[in-house]
């Protein structure tokens, strides 16, 4: 009974070695991995956080100006010309063929200007008209239906 009494605490002491072991090597590598982060090259630990928190500020800082600049963007772009509508049409029942058509070129705002050219045998015409606020232009079936699509294209 003694000889297991004394096996058990050598077998405990033995285990308890090796763990304190264990656990040195671990608080060495520890401690080696605490002075490197204090000891970094460019300054210390409290001098790579205010950069990286002034770092984090100036990021902030650009995203707002980036934030603005997208917002002046968005609202410019409802001036710009890129809603297209094509209509080709026959307007003469002596010419083939849809050779004639009506282009609506429009902004998100319904403003623009609307190109009507007529083909006949002898030549062809090409007209302007302006869409716009004060604009009151009465318009054609073909040149309304151009209108529309342009404006089915600003809904996509």
């Amino acid at each position: 009974m003694n000889d297991v009494f004394l096996n058990g605490l050598l077998f405990l002491g033995g285990f308890l070695l090796v763990l304190v072991i264990f656990l040195l090597i671990k608080v060495e590598r520890l401690q080696r991995h605490y002075q490197q982060l204090m000891a970094v090259k460019k300054g210390n630990l409290k001098e790579l956080m205010e950069r990286v928190l002034a770092d984090l500020e100036t990021g902030k800082r650009q995203r707002r100006q980036l934030e603005i600049t997208i917002e002046n963007l968005q609202k410019q772009q409802k001036s710009y010309l890129g809603r297209l509508g094509l209509v080709k049409f026959n307007p003469f029942s002596e010419t083939g063929g849809k050779q004639s058509f009506v282009l609506a070129i429009l902004d998100d705002l319904r403003r623009g200007l609307i190109l009507t050219s007529f083909h006949t045998r002898t030549g062809s015409r090409v007209y302007a008209k302006i869409l716009g606020k004060k604009e009151r232009t009465s318009l054609t079936d073909e040149e309304k239906l151009a209108v529309k699509k342009a404006e089915e294209r600003s809904e996509r």
